[in-house]
């Protein structure tokens, strides 16, 4: 069973109303001549789900095509859940350190894990688990851990020490090590959903999971693109910026106001940088735009452990990949190379 908290759901459908005034301001709405708009909203991972479609085929139902695609996101979303028993990732961390065969979807996110792993210098540590279940982001039951807890949990979390054999579709990890890459599901279901409206002959569609993962599918049917609004870290019920969409772009955003607590004046958010075992204080949110949703999901919870002026350093230098962000003082930094479609509405 997927487990969400109220906050959570509040924040993820404040993000889909606020993105749809943005987009309704941008035309939005069907021209003369061309078809309204069809869209279903459900809830999956944690917050609402919306996907809406603009061209289909005459001869498909499109309240058929959108819960086939949620179906789709469900399924893909389920086999890496840490929230699962039945899941692979459940399985794997379980086995005590033996070998357990997987589906071809977890195979995946577990090499582009560690893909991202690298590129990142080990900012994303799909072996966090430990961490993550100290704070208590798991249950619910958050707290500060001491020092020497954190000390103990840094040791279970190398993802150096990972197995991953495609061949045999198996994975291992030592015992008493736990795998979490919940990061990526919402994206990777999100790329599932998006192959499926595609495969459906859908040419324009807009899939939007909460505020944190959202895939284009074509343009509008004007041909433009759609206009993106970024949450507000300390507002959630505003956006602080908006930003185009092109054609089967990505936008990722992982924040400190997602899912966090706060004590003795500071707030701690359920992303833990895997090196220092803390959850990061410098950064308020940040939104990473790219083709791969994938991609897009865990580069933008790795940038996250970051210093600001290194993730704007680290997007110059890879190609297709740009990222807005705001720091914990406000000030909003972004790529030079999407200026000319970001709009800062502060």
């Amino acid at each position: 069973m997927l487990l969400y908290n109220k906050k959570t759901v509040l924040i993820g459908l404040f993000a889909i109303l606020l993105f749809f005034l943005l987009v309704g301001g941008c035309g939005w709405f069907a021209d003369e001549g061309q078809k309204e708009p069809f869209s279903k909203d459900t809830i999956l991972f944690s917050t609402f789900v919306e996907i809406q479609i603009h061209d289909w085929p005459e001869d498909e139902d499109p309240d058929d095509i959108i819960s086939q695609a949620f179906t789709e996101m469900e399924r893909t979303g389920s086999v890496v859940s840490v929230y699962d028993e039945d899941s692979d990732l459940s399985a794997i961390n379980s086995a005590k350190g033996e070998p357990v065969e997987i589906e071809d979807d977890t195979v995946y996110l577990l090499e582009t894990a560690l893909d991202i792993y690298e590129d990142t210098g080990g900012n994303f540590d799909p072996t966090i688990g430990p961490l993550v279940q100290l704070w208590g982001f798991y249950t619910g039951d958050y707290r500060v851990p001491d020092d020497e807890e954190i000390a103990e949990s840094l040791e279970l979390v190398d993802a150096t020490r990972i197995e991953v054999d495609s061949a045999q579709n198996t994975a291992s990890i030592p015992k008493d090590m736990q795998l979490d890459i919940e990061a990526l599901a919402k994206g990777y279901a999100a790329r599932s959903a998006a192959e499926h409206l595609v495969d459906r002959n859908v040419e324009s569609a807009l899939i939007t999971s909460g505020h944190s993962s959202i895939k284009a599918v074509g343009n509008k049917p004007d041909g433009s693109s759609w206009r993106i609004g970024l949450v507000h870290p300390r507002k959630t019920e505003e956006v602080y910026a908006a930003v185009e969409l092109h054609e089967g772009e990505s936008l990722s955003t992982s924040g400190d106001y997602q899912r966090y607590f706060e004590e003795d004046g500071r707030r701690y958010a359920h992303i833990v940088d895997p090196n220092t075992g803390y959850p990061p204080q410098n950064i308020q949110s940040v939104s990473v735009l790219t083709s791969d949703t994938v991609i897009a999901d865990g580069l933008s919870t790795a940038l996250f452990m970051m210093e600001p002026q290194k993730i704007i350093e680290f997007a110059k230098q890879r190609d297709n990949v740009s990222v807005v962000l705001r720091t914990v003082d406000g000030e909003v930094m972004y790529c030079p190379d999407i200026e000319e479609r970001l709009e800062i509405l502060e």
